[in-house]
């Protein structure tokens, strides 16, 4: 009896656990993630308002003309500087004349490089070692030789009179007066032996016992020697070229032709502008600037072949005293235009 209803137990055990596995079949487990909310709807993005049109750039006024500028091609009037000397002289013919301003130029080779001038008077070893040093300039004419004296108080027969003396030689002038050293040693003097030289002032030379001046200083004086004289006693060259008219490389042919015809007409007419050169400031007084026209040893040498013999034993002189005084090196074809 007893195992009967124990039996029934069991039964009805059984029967009330298939129920409750009946109510709830899923695997136990991570729960469900529940559904994410859908997000906000981002709003339509506006649109982007039209880029307005540019307005239409103004017309660029028209640039004005430059102004006329030193040096410039534009303007009428060519600028020529001169040193206020002799050889300054040359320019006399063309002082006021129309198309031209004759001005002086302490410094005609910086002037020329920066086109405040168009042509200038200068020496020719200036001319050279501008060039050489990227002037841009053009040699036109050989426009003077000599022009430079030996003077002694006492008068001087020969150049051996100056044995034992002191010669005073002008500092602006480096290259003339080193010329005289040169000349000096090729008679056979020592320089600092048997011939002292000392440097000063131009403004000095006149007060000293025995000085190299400008030819026009030296009137009135005993015993003279001249420079070119000298020169060519040495050399053999007769020409002791001293000045020269150069222009500016930027000077198209045309100009460059019709400055060179006039300078020319002023050279061949120096004689007659002594009135101009007291115009100038050149000269005090007409007696004065006749003195210095007479002794100007002005002449008119030009074409590129002819110069440049005329000028090669000149420069081969100023090479051996210092290569600097003609800028380190021979000039090129390019100096006399060639």
């Amino acid at each position: 009896m007893k195992k009967l209803i124990t039996l029934i137990l069991a039964l009805a055990l059984t029967l009330s656990l298939a129920s409750c596995a009946g109510e709830n079949t899923d695997t136990p487990g991570t729960p469900d993630t529940p559904d994410t909310p859908d997000g906000p709807v981002s709003p339509d993005t506006p649109d982007t308002p039209d880029t307005p049109d540019t307005p239409d750039t103004p017309d660029t006024p028209d640039t004005p003309d430059a102004p006329d500028v030193p040096g410039g091609q534009e303007r009428d009037t060519l600028r020529i500087g001169v040193t206020w000397d002799a050889a300054g002289l040359s320019a006399a013919g063309l002082y006021g004349a129309e198309g031209y301003e004759v001005v002086a130029s302490a410094d005609p080779a910086a002037e020329l490089g920066d086109g405040s001038l168009d042509a200038a008077v200068m020496s020719v070893s200036d001319a050279a070692r501008a060039y050489n040093t990227g002037t841009p300039l053009v040699l036109a004419a050989i426009i003077m030789s000599g022009g430079w004296k030996v003077v002694d108080k006492d008068g001087l027969e020969s150049v051996f009179d100056l044995t034992g003396k002191t010669v005073y030689l002008p500092q602006e002038h480096p290259a003339e007066a080193r010329l005289f050293e040169y000349i000096a040693t090729e008679y056979g003097f020592i320089v600092g032996g048997t011939l002292q030289v000392s440097y000063v002032p131009e403004a000095e030379l006149s007060d000293k016992d025995t000085a190299m001046v400008p030819a026009y200083a030296a009137q009135g004086s005993g015993g003279t020697l001249d420079l070119r004289d000298e020169w060519e006693n040495i050399t053999g060259y007769s020409l002791l070229p001293t000045a020269c008219l150069v222009v500016s490389g930027e000077l198209d042919g045309q100009e460059r032709e019709a400055l060179t015809a006039d300078f020319a007409a002023s050279v061949s007419s120096a004689g007659e502008n002594a009135a101009r050169a007291v115009e100038m400031g050149i000269a005090p007084d007409e007696e004065q600037a006749k003195l210095m026209l007479s002794s100007c040893g002005f002449l008119w040498i030009t074409g590129a072949d002819t110069m440049r013999e005329e000028l090669s034993g000149y420069f081969g002189a100023l090479y051996t005293l210092d290569p600097a005084f003609v800028g380190g090196y021979y000039p090129d074809d390019g100096f006399y235009g060639a």
